[in-house]
């Protein structure tokens, strides 16, 4: 006849078992963290994406508004009134403030776009004081080809501004 299985040898199966899958669940267990982890990590540095097209899109909609209200004031007949100056120069600091924290966040793979963004961004610095003059005169007096370099300038500015945000997305 067959000889029964002992006590023992069924406690010491049963634990073997119990120790196998407390084995598998830590393996579930490890690898899930590192799932999680690596899932944090992207939501960092989405974020941090994120953080800068914000920075980007708010630059681009307070330069816009400068940029269009400046052309409107250079094709117009007279001078600048105090309120379209008044916003032109909220707008103009707004601006100066996100694309200074644009240009510091860009992350150094995008160098190139960097380098573009900040040599637009001079060549309108460099424009504003001419604009500012002409502002202030009527349109005869003004300097015929400032209006279209101004939007030029402006124009690229924009651009580059929006190259950087499709490049950092991608």
């Amino acid at each position: 006849m067959n000889k029964p299985v002992s006590t023992v040898s069924l406690r010491v199966l049963l634990l073997v078992l119990i120790g196998l899958l407390g084995t598998i669940a830590l393996l579930f267990a490890a690898r899930d963290l590192h799932q999680s982890r690596n899932i944090s990590r992207e939501v960092a540095a989405l974020v941090g994406q994120n953080a800068i097209a914000d920075r980007g899109l708010q630059a681009i909609q307070s330069f816009a508004l400068e940029r269009g209200r400046s052309n409107v004031v250079l094709r117009g007949e007279g001078e600048i009134s105090a309120e379209n100056q008044r916003i032109i120069d909220r707008q103009r600091t707004l601006a100066d403030e996100h694309i200074a924290a644009l240009t510091a966040k860009l992350p150094d793979t995008l160098s190139a776009r960097t380098e573009q963004l900040q040599r637009a961004w001079a060549r309108v610095k460099w424009l504003r004081p001419e604009v500012e003059k002409d502002f202030v005169r009527l349109r005869a007096e003004r300097a015929p080809q400032l209006s279209a370099s101004w939007l030029e300038a402006a124009n690229a500015l924009m651009l580059a501004i929006e190259s950087a945000m499709i490049d950092l997305a991608h």
